[in-house]
């Protein structure tokens, strides 16, 4: 039996920098996440420095929520089913990030669906959004998740960056809710999350999102820019 309160829908648009989020997130023990979902087959490392994709990632084009564009026609069973599917640890005692980009165009709906679950946004602009992914890699580099199927081109990539940043402000903004800007402070309050010294884990994730995209491959000393926000939806 699963528990829905352990649920996280996690979702920011490509170049949100949501993806080092998670990852910074599932080192925390005050909400334990169960980071089974991890395989060495699932990532992907930015062109420009260390920073990763880890674990499973739900939508068209990946191995599981091939559907995941569309959870209404969906039942609640069959989106349970392949949330769990990537998991090899089977048991509900930690949370579960559950990460799709699809998830911004559907807040009402798993609101709706899942009313003890959570939901968690990243925010950044649409440009920052559209050039943080590029400069990731891009469709030329970038081969996990899986870009290919649902985004096809830049040209989409843009109008789809356009329809998830504005549908996730709306729900920001129609449900009252609170902004946290994405910085160390945010880890440490928050999830009791703070480096221990300098370039470690840690600090290099926060570090990532806290500063500008490096122009050159790892170079780690770009200006703060601040730019990514955070919301928690029913935590």
């Amino acid at each position: 039996m699963y528990d829905e309160s352990k649920l996280i829908f996690f979702t920011g648009a490509p170049g949100s920098k949501w993806s080092a989020v998670s990852n910074v997130i599932s080192k925390n023990e005050i909400m334990p996440i169960n980071i089974s979902d991890h395989r060495d087959d699932r990532v992907y490392t930015h062109t420009r420095s260390p920073v990763q994709h880890l674990g499973a990632y739900w939508g068209p084009g990946n191995e599981h929520g091939k559907k995941f564009d569309q959870l209404d026609t969906l039942s609640k069973e069959e989106i349970i089913s392949e949330i769990d599917a990537a998991y090899t640890d089977k048991s509900w005692d930690k949370y579960r990030i559950v990460k799709s980009h699809h998830f911004s165009l559907q807040l009402d709906y798993i609101r709706e669906t899942f009313p003890l679950a959570k939901i968690f946004l990243v925010l950044r602009t649409e440009v920052k959004n559209f050039r943080g992914w590029k400069g990731a890699g891009g469709f030329e580099s970038i081969d996990y998740p899986d870009y290919h199927t649902y985004y096809k081109n830049y040209d989409l990539l843009k109008e789809k960056i356009h329809e998830e940043v504005a549908a996730a402000n709306n729900f920001v903004g129609d449900n009252r809710l609170k902004l946290s800007v994405c910085d160390r402070h945010y880890f440490k309050d928050r999830w009791g999350l703070e480096s221990k010294e300098e370039y470690d884990f840690l600090d290099f994730y926060i570090s990532s999102l806290e500063k500008s995209q490096p122009k050159e491959v790892n170079n780690f000393n770009g200006r703060y820019v601040l730019d990514i926000n955070i919301c928690e939806y029913n935590f």
